[in-house]
């Protein structure tokens, strides 16, 4: 696995972390793996031929960002990556503000970044990764169809 800080990823066990893909599969597939979960709430996936994806919660979206485990392990060790791929500067100013993730927890969002919250540590919260990972791929699901401006209003149900 790369060399990257402790805090910028979150230690998910392997028979954990497919789970978190639960709500994404529509979006990724079934050839995808997780390679790593970041503590901005993101996952670094690989498929069967070993391309590496970013899936981005926020947006919703899915690149390729490196053609093996190897140039990702490479391209990672990058400061600009670093900043861009795991928000490197959001998250160590919530550490610094005392933000401090339990284990299996990720910096989720207190508005949704689909329905116009920032990236920044003051729209991030604490939150399970299983909670994370699941209401963003939820909420991405059902508005992959909707033109973009299309106004959204979420309805809490018990």
């Amino acid at each position: 696995m790369p060399n990257v800080p402790p805090h910028l990823v979150v230690d998910i066990p392997n028979d954990e972390a497919e789970s978190l893909l639960t709500e994404w599969r529509w979006m990724i597939g079934d050839d995808k793996h997780v390679l790593l979960v970041t503590a901005s709430g993101d996952v670094f996936l690989v498929d069967a031929d070993g391309y590496v994806f970013w899936l981005e919660t926020g947006s919703g979206r899915l690149a390729q960002v490196a053609s093996s485990v190897l140039a990702f392990q490479a391209a990672i060790e990058e400061d600009a990556n670093r900043q861009e791929w795991l928000l490197a500067p959001v998250v160590e100013g919530l550490r610094a503000n005392g933000k401090v993730l339990a284990p299996g927890e990720c910096y989720g969002f207190c508005t949704p970044a689909a329905l116009g919250g920032a990236y920044d540590g003051d729209n991030r919260v604490a939150v399970a990764a299983q909670e994370h990972f699941g209401f963003t791929g939820y909420l991405h699901g059902k508005m992959k169809d909707l033109p973009d401006g299309t106004q959204v209003k979420l309805k809490w149900v018990d």
